[in-house]
């Protein structure tokens, strides 16, 4: 996913904003990608997260910190869900240091859970925990089994729900999702994806501002609705409707983009 545009928007914002900008656009393109599944947004994340140095997240993430929720925690289940996935197509010594890797996460994050005020307030978070080790104890006496494996995706994933700064207080059970996209794995992504280059690259822009507008609606998060409308100024709502017009699954991606924008209109209209 080409997102040259969005890291110069970033770059092109004054601190502080810049760093709480930086947190929120990563974690709404996780948490995007871990409710579709969209491999192409989670190159996104990779993606944004390597254009920027090591000091600027410690210093984005010390912004972060006033939420109350460790945010490099939850990147950190972002990053082990990716590699997870991989696991149908590791050998042993690969699975194992996988299972592994897992245990040491959960161990890193289980004192956490429990000293952490945020945290603390939800309870789901000890039973997933729980659930999460079990089913680890299940893939090391049962290492193909794809029931065990399919468990710890869904547990992985509501883990990575009860993190999030901005969706902590009442995470989606496993299987439910928001979000309404078009991936790679779509007829249409694939019927376009070689003859309508460019075409597949507005596609592009219009899935990073259609998941930062249901942050921004969901959270009722006034920054990230600014960051919302600012890309609508640079990529106007007729630019992105034409975009996700022809894709087979649009719908509610239209009806957001023409919701958001009526609201951008009315509170301009009474300010």
């Amino acid at each position: 996913m080409q997102i040259a545009w969005l890291i110069s928007y970033v770059n092109g914002l004054p601190q502080p904003d810049r760093s709480y900008t930086m947190c929120r656009i990563l974690e709404c393109l996780m948490s995007n990608a871990v409710a579709t599944n969209d491999s192409s947004m989670e190159y996104a994340v990779i993606n944004f997260y390597t254009k920027f140095t090591v000091t600027a997240w410690n210093k984005a993430q010390k912004q972060m910190a006033n939420s109350g929720v460790p945010f490099e925690l939850c990147r950190q289940v972002f990053e082990v869900l990716g590699l997870v996935r991989k696991y149908p197509g590791a050998n042993v010594k690969s699975r194992k240091m996988l299972v592994s890797l897992v245990e040491r996460l959960m161990d890193d994050i289980q004192p956490v859970s429990e000293s952490n005020a945020e945290l603390q307030s939800n309870k789901a978070i000890p039973n997933i925990i729980t659930s999460i080790r079990a089913t680890l104890e299940e893939l090391k006496q049962q290492p193909d089994s794809d029931h065990s494996l399919k468990q710890l995706l869904k547990w992985l994933k509501w883990l990575f729900s009860c993190l999030s700064a901005h969706h902590s207080h009442g995470q989606p059970a496993p299987d439910q999702s928001p979000y309404y996209h078009c991936s790679e794995d779509c007829e249409c992504y694939q019927r376009n994806k070689h003859g309508m280059r460019m075409f597949i690259h507005d596609v592009e822009k219009c899935k990073i501002i259609d998941c930062l507008i249901i942050a921004a609606v969901s959270d009722a998060d006034s920054m990230m609705s600014n960051i919302a409308r600012e890309l609508l100024e640079r990529y106007p709502v007729n630019f992105c409707l034409r975009a996700v017009q022809w894709l087979h699954n649009s719908d509610y991606a239209y009806l957001r983009f023409c919701l958001f924008d009526a609201i951008r209109f009315a509170k301009q209209t009474n300010t």
